[in-house]
């Protein structure tokens, strides 16, 4: 799905499809499409791509939006949300708090640095009706450019909301065990006047 109707075109110029790809191209707004595109339950994979930080669509934002794309999920998808942000990263905490309310598990794959909150870019939200697999982090890590990939549990409070102190949780500590673990080692050590939070 994509609103501006001349995009599709242009994409597929530079990085045309494989041959005899089938997909369906849909020239709309994501929300208003999206209860159209498949039927509820046979999703494996819905992806969002629409974020540059405050700019993004405020309709798209929304919990109720993610509960929507929640339905088309089966049981095992996911939801694959790329949100680019400044620095400071306050809408991507904002997305990452509304994705907590919506899935039962919830991880960020991103460049260790971009924890610090000192750096503008691009993180992964990916968000599953049950608990990923965390053999996975281990195949995002290895696959390439993602440096770290967090999962964020309901226990894991004092990472992901500007302005809270503290250091980031460690592996072993009590956050930890609620919900907070990075890739295949500890969690990447941020100060404490940068620390984020959901």
């Amino acid at each position: 799905m994509e609103v501006a109707p001349e995009l599709p075109g242009f994409v597929l110029e530079a990085l045309p499809l494989p041959a005899g790809a089938d997909v369906r191209m849909v020239v709309d707004d994501a929300r208003a499409a999206l209860p159209h595109v498949a039927a509820p339950g046979t999703m494996d994979v819905v992806v969002l791509d629409v974020f540059t930080g405050s700019d993004a669509p405020a309709h798209l934002t929304e919990a109720s939006f993610y509960e929507e794309a929640a339905q088309l999920l089966s049981p095992d998808g996911v939801m694959v949300v790329n949100v680019g942000d400044d620095t400071g990263l306050e809408f991507f905490a904002d997305q990452a708090r509304v994705m907590r309310s919506v899935f039962a598990d919830v991880w960020c794959l991103a460049e260790r640095q971009l924890f610090t909150r000192e750096h503008a870019g691009n993180l992964i939200l990916v968000g599953g009706l049950r608990p990923l697999p965390r053999e996975w982090a281990e195949s995002f890590e290895a696959a390439g450019r993602i440096r770290r990939v967090c999962w964020m549990g309901r226990g894991w409070g004092n990472y992901l909301r500007s302005g809270d102190q503290g250091p980031a949780p460690t592996a072993g500590s009590a956050e930890h065990a609620n919900g907070c673990c990075c890739g295949t080692g500890p969690c990447p050590a941020v100060p404490s006047s940068t620390t984020l939070n959901v």
